[in-house]
């Protein structure tokens, strides 16, 4: 299961099917921003291509010398890595607002927590298995629902069930990579 389809979950439970058919503008955008943006900033949040780098160093610029921020940021971001993440941050929140403040309140939460993701990919790698079904199924697949005005026991048990379900599957995943 991908984000898109948690998000139309989500859309699907909030909704009924007259309705959902008749707003499908507001449901596409909405799979739009939960899937490509809120999954590009965990691909950003995640990628350490620039691990291997070495930034360049020019000995007579203060900001380029192998003690400055300046190389620290080309240490740890692949190039076009910052203005790839601001415009992707801009369209979120852009297409966010448009949808409502139930979407923006949701996205920014979300871009809180792909931060998080950013902080843990670097200290702690193994534990983003765990994250991942929370990030990618659990947070559309409630947008999804949220955004159109459910927030009951419903989408609260159905997004557990996937949760659980993610859960099973990782577990189960890594006993078969253990034999």
């Amino acid at each position: 299961m991908s984000a898109a389809w948690a998000t139309l979950i989500g859309a699907a439970l909030a909704l009924p099917w007259p309705v959902l058919r008749e707003r499908w503008v507001d449901v596409a955008l909405l799979v739009g921003v939960t899937d490509v943006f809120w999954g590009g900033w965990w691909e950003m949040a995640t990628w350490h291509v620039a691990r291997t780098r070495e930034p360049a160093r020019i000995p007579y610029l203060p900001y380029m010398r192998a003690s400055s921020p300046w190389a620290f940021v080309q240490a740890h971001f692949p190039p076009g890595f910052l203005s790839a993440w601001a415009v992707v941050t801009a369209l979120a929140f852009l297409l966010s607002a448009r949808l409502g403040p139930r979407l923006l309140w949701m996205t920014f939460v979300v871009f809180v927590v792909a931060g998080f993701v950013w902080w843990l990919s670097w200290i702690e790698p193994g534990r983003l298995r765990w994250i991942r079904p929370l990030y990618g199924l659990v947070l559309p697949l409630w947008t999804g629902g949220y955004v159109f005005g459910r927030e009951d026991g419903v989408l609260a048990g159905v997004a557990g069930a996937v949760l659980i379900s993610a859960y099973v599957w990782e577990w189960a995943h890594a006993k078969l990579a253990e034999e």
